[in-house]
């Protein structure tokens, strides 16, 4: 139906690494993802608080090394061009993002001139997604912030609306047909850093 754009269930699904409470600024929370010349034949280096070498992996390729490091940012799919690491602090052109969502380990890459990868702030990018799922047995659909859930009969995907703090409005969309179900809705798009969506594009 769909081609996946920026999803990995393995590592989209609520992780089990111990949860920041506070919530991250809209300015600092954003994704590293790829840029408007993400097909340059190069690769991409990330590294450890040092300076040194943590990791690297191909863009055009795939692939990577040295040794197989845990490298689960929250999507990274070379097929479908896919790729958004969770950014929780900067330093200059030096990002600290969240290399491994299943344990939470963080490690840092730098933003060139040439735009082989951008900073896309986290509000701008789910807003440019297509389709957006949710766990809603843990994440149901409400009719305000925080509000009564909404029992919705048909299976749905949601469309972005707009946001209002850590929630996000939608539009419902029917499966089967694609067409709307005339209801709007309010999920939880994030909890701290994590976010608690997955994304498709048409």
């Amino acid at each position: 139906m769909k081609a996946l754009s920026a999803l990995l269930l393995i590592t989209c699904s609520f992780s089990s690494f111990a949860q920041t409470k506070s919530t991250p600024a809209d300015t600092l929370f954003g994704i590293i993802t790829f840029g408007p010349k993400a097909d340059i034949p190069d690769t991409v280096k990330l590294t450890n608080a040092d300076g040194s070498l943590w990791y690297w992996f191909s863009i055009s390729k795939g692939g990577g090394g040295p040794g197989d490091p845990q490298f689960r940012p929250f999507t990274y799919d070379p097929d479908y061009f896919g790729l958004a690491m969770i950014v929780t602090s900067r330093k200059g052109n030096r990002y600290e993002f969240i290399v491994d969502e299943q344990t939470g380990l963080k490690k840092f890459v730098a933003l060139d001139k040439r735009e082989k990868l951008a900073f896309v702030p986290v509000r701008q990018y789910i807003l440019g997604e297509s389709t957006i799922e949710f766990n809603t047995k843990d994440n149901p659909p409400r009719k305000t912030p925080d509000g009564e859930v909404i029992k919705v009969d048909k299976k749905y995907y949601a469309r972005p609306l707009d946001f209002k703090g850590d929630w996000l409005k939608v539009k419902l969309v029917d499966v089967d047909d694609g067409r709307s179900l005339n209801i709007e809705a309010w999920f939880r798009w994030r909890d701290g850093y994590k976010l608690l969506t997955y994304f498709f594009k048409d």
